[in-house]
């Protein structure tokens, strides 16, 4: 910011100015994440109350992706139960997506999970791939449906090996 001052004091002191700014990129870059971060449960949140309302308009089913730094939360978790529960008849039309990471780490959420579908959400996991490989603890989530990763599935239609292992995913 000052590179006459930093010439002024030579390099030991130069070294210093620049890991000052460093630092200080360093905390505004945090300051920016955690608010996109709270933009993103207000998204995710406002989608909610969007699909649930359209579903009380038409009854047709809606599905919202929520992002993981919303699902994340424990007061987002616990807003999307109160906005279901105020809405019974539209949840039971409603399709939750997310990604499988983190419905397979967080306690909590696999516990709303299942409040989510006893009022008849459908839950799925979005690009489904390496925790296909513990499918023990995919199937203990409870999960309505899985949407498999594009790697997964391409070339499908031109190679056997493929095919084969698309088979064997879905069978």
């Amino acid at each position: 910011a000052y590179p006459e001052l930093a010439d002024l004091l030579g390099d030991r002191h130069r070294i210093v100015a620049n890991d000052w700014q460093a630092a200080s990129m360093s905390s505004l870059a945090g300051r920016l994440l955690h608010r996109a971060v709270d933009l993103v449960d207000q998204v995710d949140l406002a989608a909610l109350e969007l699909a649930l309302q359209a579903i009380d308009q038409d009854g047709r089913p809606r599905c919202v992706n929520m992002a993981a730094a919303s699902l994340a939360d424990d007061g987002f978790i616990a807003e999307v139960q109160q906005r279901l529960n105020s809405a019974p008849q539209a949840a039971a039309k409603l399709w939750i997506d997310m990604a499988e990471g983190v419905a397979l780490q967080s306690r909590r959420l696999r516990d709303a999970i299942t409040a989510w579908r006893q009022l008849g959400v459908s839950v799925g996991l979005e690009h489904a791939g390496a925790g296909l490989l513990d499918l023990s603890r995919l199937h203990a989530l409870g999960v309505d449906y899985i949407k498999i990763d594009g790697a997964f599935v391409q070339g499908v239609a031109t190679q056997p090996e493929v095919r084969e292992l698309a088979r064997g995913l879905i069978a």
